[in-house]
């Protein structure tokens, strides 16, 4: 894609705040980017995997991901042939992405990570001349910290692209991580119910010389965890492009942040109603860490499924003799209590499962190409459905005579 075409996506984005425009939705990629070398190893215990395109144009574009919980695995892993993956290839970036050293929470084995994985590509490829860091959760937040620090060589333009940095850190943690004072380029891009991060994050910024280091601040108009598309993030990496190559810093808006939003427009349905209330989708992608499952399910499939029955839940489940699973309507993951299963739709458009600190793939029994049974039905509690014997009438006491 070109850097004119990346421009216009940039500017839509900002356009979009004013109005209900939608934008195209991204081509799927039908061949593989043009992709000279990918390497996959383990870098003092910490998984890596970076994909250098033939014309690289010495910009490094590193994904650091949020936290992962102690059983899940360590893998790092992208999509070559995702829509926002693929672009940037095809653009001449060098996309990386570390997994870090260990699981759960951590903030500075995450910079010497990330600090390791550069070090190990300028060796190999030689010196790069611009870094992004796009962080996500956990990995925002230590994209903030990089931001606000000298931990790369001068050679290196560093900015950050920090989506739905987590600042609810406990106290004895947080103060002593981050200075709020950023002294290169850092764009937050928050989900709507996680904007008090943020803005938080540049209330307690302390005032600093160079006013042109102030975060530049994205709100996506939806709910959710890092629930934003490849246009979005397309859009986020070329505002900072142009902040760190030609001084062109994105408008700040204090306190609302900017609208950010990119609306793909509603993608075509795909499901198949195979009885009355039942239809049947597609999945199409299992996360290969958190076992959540992307389908082919879209909003205007609610339609299928008459109302009030959708608006609490779905029943869900893979293969005939398999039993229902209930998925509760949701925003995000965390729209559950821990171990409970959620459904909601994502900044793409698809409905997406997922388990509360857990795996739906597991819980389904399924992997990309599963075929799943959907119906819409009110939430039954368990109570209700317990079989009880009635109650004994009570025992009749004998009236007693009253002696004249």
């Amino acid at each position: 894609m070109s850097r004119l075409c990346m421009r216009n996506i940039a500017f839509m984005a900002l356009v979009l705040s004013f109005g209900a425009c939608a934008s195209s939705r991204p081509k799927v990629p039908t061949q593989a980017p043009t992709i000279i070398e990918i390497d996959y190893d383990i870098l003092d215990d910490a998984p890596y995997k970076t994909a250098k395109p033939r014309n690289w144009n010495k910009k490094i574009l590193l994904l650091a991901p949020g936290s992962r919980f102690e059983k899940l695995s360590r893998d790092a892993s992208f999509d070559t042939m995702a829509p926002f993956e693929f672009q940037l290839l095809e653009d001449g970036w060098l996309i990386a992405i570390t997994s870090y050293r260990r699981n759960g929470l951590l903030l500075e084995d995450g910079i010497v990570d990330i600090q390791n994985l550069i070090y190990r590509i300028e060796k190999v490829y030689g010196p790069a001349e611009t870094l992004i860091i796009e962080g996500s959760s956990m990995g925002a937040t230590i994209g903030v910290k990089i931001s606000e620090g000298s931990y790369f060589p001068k050679h290196l333009q560093v900015a950050v692209v920090a989506i739905s940095a987590s600042f609810d850190w406990p106290a004895r943690v947080l103060p002593m991580f981050v200075t709020h004072q950023p002294r290169h380029p850092v764009l937050m891009m928050s989900n709507a119910d996680e904007w008090d991060g943020p803005k938080n994050y540049t209330r307690n910024m302390v005032r600093l010389p160079a006013s042109n280091m102030h975060p530049v601040l994205w709100r996506l108009p939806r709910n959710g965890h890092v629930n934003t598309n490849a246009q979005e993030r397309l859009a986020a990496v070329e505002a900072v492009l142009g902040w760190l190559e030609e001084g062109q810093k994105p408008p700040v808006i204090w306190p609302e942040g900017w609208n950010a939003g990119v609306n793909l427009g509603q993608p075509v349905s795909q499901a198949e109603q195979i009885e009355e209330n039942i239809i049947a989708i597609t999945v199409t992608e299992v996360d290969r860490v958190f076992g959540n499952l992307t389908t082919n399910m879209v909003q205007a499939d609610l339609d299928l499924l008459p109302t009030p029955y959708g608006e609490n839940g779905y029943l869900i489940k893979h293969g005939i003799r398999s039993v229902d699973h209930f998925f509760a309507l949701g925003s995000s993951y965390s729209s559950v209590d821990e171990g409970k299963a959620v459904a909601f739709f994502t900044a793409e458009g698809y409905l997406q499962l997922a388990v509360n600190m857990g795996s739906a793939a597991y819980l389904l029994d399924c992997s990309p190409g599963s075929i799943l049974r959907v119906s819409a039905r009110k939430k039954v509690n368990y109570r209700d459905t317990v079989k009880t014997q009635p109650a004994p009438e009570p025992k009749k006491t004998p009236e007693l005579r009253k002696k004249n």
